[in-house]
């Protein structure tokens, strides 16, 4: 990032490309020690699965912040009791939205467990959008050199995500390499 032309453009979009980065070197930890000779297909798969689950269980915990601290704004002399009392409905009510009919059973709170979240900044949705951008720049590495591209990358700058993502990609931000890579996973398991 040092490397940035523009010193006020120095930086990163904001912090889903910090998760984005942290796991596209941590992906390849074992061939930067020496310990893998590559990162081989398998590996590539398997982290496209774990990706988007992530990205699916995350994206609960994220939503479930959002709308926590929506309820919040909207109810600034709420007390603990009350508080706590949203923040597990909320929990159920997403569970029961997006994850009841595939897994079987209603009204899981499982999305308060990030509780932590009422004392914090609204972060939680770095995590499944660092995702999504770190398989769009995986699908974008593939046959080229790495090193050269993170560097190349990282210079780009703290640009808005979008026009980020076609300076580093070609192509606007998007959802799209990933569920190619799962599919791809799961013919390959098939």
């Amino acid at each position: 990032m040092y490397f940035t032309d523009h010193c006020l453009l120095k930086g990163i979009p904001g912090s889903p490309f910090t998760e984005c980065m942290a796991d596209l070197i941590a992906y390849r930890d074992m061939v930067g020690l020496g310990v893998s000779p590559e990162y081989s297909r398998e590996e590539k798969e398997l982290n496209a699965l774990a990706s988007f689950w992530f990205v699916c269980e995350m994206g609960a915990d994220a939503l479930h912040e959002i709308r926590v601290w929506h309820w919040f704004y909207d109810h600034p002399e709420a007390s603990v009791e009350e508080l706590k009392k949203v923040t597990i409905d909320i929990a159920n009510d997403i569970w029961n939205e997006y994850f009841a009919d595939i897994f079987g059973v209603r009204d899981i709170p499982i999305f308060s467990i990030y509780s932590h979240f009422i004392n914090g900044s609204l972060y939680l949705h770095s995590y499944p959008l660092g995702n999504i951008i770190l398989m769009q720049l995986e699908e974008y590495f593939e046959g080229k050199d790495f090193e050269e591209e993170m560097v190349r990358i990282c210079t780009i700058g703290k640009l808005t995500p979008d026009l980020w993502m076609k300076e580093a990609t070609g192509e606007s931000l998007s959802s799209e390499p990933m569920l190619r890579a799962v599919r791809k996973a799961i013919d390959n398991y098939n």
